[in-house]
């Protein structure tokens, strides 16, 4: 058995993280996430700005854990967020305030392995902020996730950081024969 299968194994202790589709029901979610945080209700103006960004994103999930904010019980933690072209995953994370560091990385890895395993991914990006680059190359540990670099100003916060992981998605190779 490899080490980052034992890792994981470790790390879930036969309890994984569940990942669902998001419904609209679940924009509730963000509105009491909202709610936690600042201590006020959202107004109509936040409302229509999160279903706006949302509505850009082609997969979004509700990443559930095991948290003691809702009795020890499995209860949604983040919104995992992706574009997808059909070949590149590209996801970003939402983490309700409620969500443990233990929450952040069990999900993280829950979410980033059950994509490596997929037939329907190339390859998965992700792009992180300077703070986050050590956290992602942390995963390294737990799952396949490869650095690529760093984009100097990549990002309008500072320096992009860029790791990859493959998927099982294969390769469609076109014959010399087939070309146009």
């Amino acid at each position: 058995m490899n080490s980052s299968r034992r890792n994981r194994e470790r790390l879930f202790g036969g309890v994984y993280p569940k990942i669902r589709l998001a419904n609209p029901d679940d924009l509730a979610l963000y509105f009491y996430a909202y709610r936690v945080q600042t201590g006020k209700d959202p107004g109509e103006k936040y409302r229509k700005f999160v279903t706006k960004e949302l509505s850009c994103y082609d997969h979004i999930r509700v990443v559930e854990d095991i948290n003691m904010a809702f009795g020890g019980g499995f209860a949604p933690v983040g919104l995992a967020k992706a574009m997808y072209n059909e070949w590149k995953l590209e996801p970003h994370a939402d983490w309700f305030p409620w969500a443990t560091p233990r929450n952040k990385l069990r999900c993280s890895v829950a979410y980033l392995y059950k994509q490596r395993c997929s037939k329907d991914v190339g390859v998965t990006i992700v792009h992180a902020q300077k703070e986050a680059a050590h956290y992602f190359r942390h995963l390294k540990k737990y799952v396949p996730l490869y650095p690529v670099g760093k984009i100097p100003a990549g990002h309008p916060e500072g320096d992009d950081f860029v790791f990859y992981q493959r998927g099982k998605k294969r390769l469609e190779v076109i014959s010399n024969d087939q070309r146009i």
